[in-house]
């Protein structure tokens, strides 16, 4: 799915089958295990533990990615060294037991709705940094020791796309892959590459440039009957240039939608559709509002097409273009 020859290989989560990560090296079809993590040590907890003191829970990590560079990790940058060990040879250690302690001692808890503090930002960005820092130890030895300078990344830590941007611009690595699946389709997704390659008739190793593999959107006709049953509660216009004409709305309104249907491949289509809010206004925190109930209301009533369609449900039709069956 990279389109590498070969490449670094580092799955980092929260934990599955008593293991939080993956180190190897991938040839081909081929992959062979350096390290691997156990859930003691594993790097999605290490967020997660931290981020329950910031009002946030399982699936919020990436609201806290998103604060951390308002906050100086200095000031909490000693605490955090108490949670994390680095080791020789590219190894680490994390002690998750004594970041709820140390927290309750050292900062004032945030609950779920209160206001960020300045302390909750900086203790953000430590926790940034603390990542970081392990992923690039783990990362800069074992490109040294191997020579190689491709990467692949998957799993929910390698979506902190932060961390990602740093180590493609730090050069250690020249080319950097992230499997978008980071969840049950992904676990699909890897069964029937794995299954493939086993009956001799490998999928294509070529990059990965979407993954818009559910249904398209249907006729035009259809999405017209869809739209109209809508029209006393949306308003609905064609148009050619729909970025210019969406951004117009947006100036206006504190909520607009998008639909597109992506067409660019005969074997992955997906229709996208996009809400928007406006952003930057006094109004903002009313178009989250309506947006949230928005979208619960339309939810259950939505065109079939429009449903979210995991690679783990793919059709046979659909999947018979992409693996033998």
């Amino acid at each position: 799915m990279s389109g590498f020859e070969q490449s670094l290989i580092l799955t980092i989560d929260g934990g599955g089958d008593f293991a939080s990560g993956l180190l190897a090296v991938g040839s081909g079809t081929e992959v062979t295990p350096l390290a691997t993590f156990p859930e003691s040590d594993s790097l999605g907890l290490l967020y997660l533990e931290t981020i329950k003191y910031l009002g946030y829970g399982m699936f919020d990590e990436y609201k806290v990615m998103g604060l951390a560079p308002y906050g100086d990790p200095a000031p909490h940058r000693d605490l955090f060294e108490q949670f994390y060990e680095l080791l020789d040879n590219g190894g680490y250690r994390i002690y998750l037991d004594r970041i709820g302690p140390t927290l309750l001692r050292s900062i004032e808890v945030r609950r779920k709705g209160m206001p960020f503090t300045q302390q909750h930002k900086d203790l953000s960005a430590s926790l940034q940094e603390a990542l970081e820092r392990i992923v690039f130890h783990v990362l800069r030895h074992h490109s040294e020791i191997t020579g190689i300078k491709r990467l692949s990344l998957a799993g929910g830590v390698a979506h902190n796309c932060t961390l990602n941007g740093k180590l493609l611009r730090s050069g250690i690595f020249q080319d950097i892959f992230v499997q978008p699946a980071a969840h049950d389709a992904g676990c699909a997704l890897g069964a029937a590459l794995m299954m493939s390659n086993e009956l001799g008739q490998s999928a294509p190793r070529e990059r990965l440039q979407e993954v818009y593999w559910g249904p398209d959107l249907g006729s035009d006709r259809a999405v017209e009957q869809e739209l109209i049953a809508w029209g006393g509660h949306i308003e609905i216009e064609r148009c050619d240039d729909v970025a210019s004409r969406a951004a117009e709305w947006i100036a206006m309104a504190p909520l607009s939608a998008g639909c597109r249907d992506d067409r660019n491949s005969d074997r992955v289509r997906l229709a996208t559709v996009a809400f928007l809010p406006t952003l930057g206004r006094p109004q903002t925190r009313i178009g989250s509002t309506r947006l949230s109930r928005s979208a619960k209301a339309i939810a259950p009533l939505r065109h079939p097409c429009w449903r979210r369609t995991p690679t783990s449900s793919l059709n046979c039709q659909i999947a018979g273009r992409n693996f033998p069956l």
